[in-house]
């Protein structure tokens, strides 16, 4: 392709020493592919330092489109008890993990299964209600089992 029509092709790979006359005339032979060399090794920084650029932009957004997105709301469904509906008690959950963070809150908020099965307890006052009433309409598609107990 590039020096095909080399005059040395014959003397490559071997223990040959160019005389004086002979390094004149490589270098005079290399000079343009070795621009050309040159451009492309800088089109080819060009194009490596673009790339790097693309992926510092890209990879942010892929994050937001990771499966532990809608793996979280299976986590906590799957830390409701399972011998009894959930307490609510900001010491458990559902209620717990909407005070770990603001992400973790709406995730627990936007988990309808989470507020489907709940414990109130009969005795609690009537200024207390406001937090029942939420979790029914966080439950909207799941089917409420039993909100009040005794």
């Amino acid at each position: 392709m590039f020096l095909s029509n080399s005059p040395f092709t014959d003397r490559l790979d071997t223990n040959y020493v160019p005389s004086d006359g002979e390094m004149d005339q490589l270098r005079l032979l290399l000079a343009e592919p070795m621009e050309k060399l040159a451009r492309v090794e800088a089109a080819i920084l060009e194009l490596k330092m673009t790339r790097q650029a693309l992926k510092a932009a890209i990879e942010p957004h892929k994050a937001l489109m990771a499966p532990l997105r809608p793996i979280l709301g299976e986590i906590f469904v799957a830390c409701l008890p399972t011998t009894h509906n959930a307490l609510l008690d900001p010491d458990d959950a559902p209620l717990l993990l909407g005070c770990i963070c603001r992400h973790w809150r709406s995730v627990a908020y936007a988990t309808p299964l989470l507020w489907s099965s709940l414990h109130i307890p009969s005795l609690m006052p009537i200024w207390d209600w406001e937090v029942p009433k939420i979790s029914v309409a966080r439950s909207v598609e799941h089917k409420l089992e039993r909100i009040v107990g005794a």
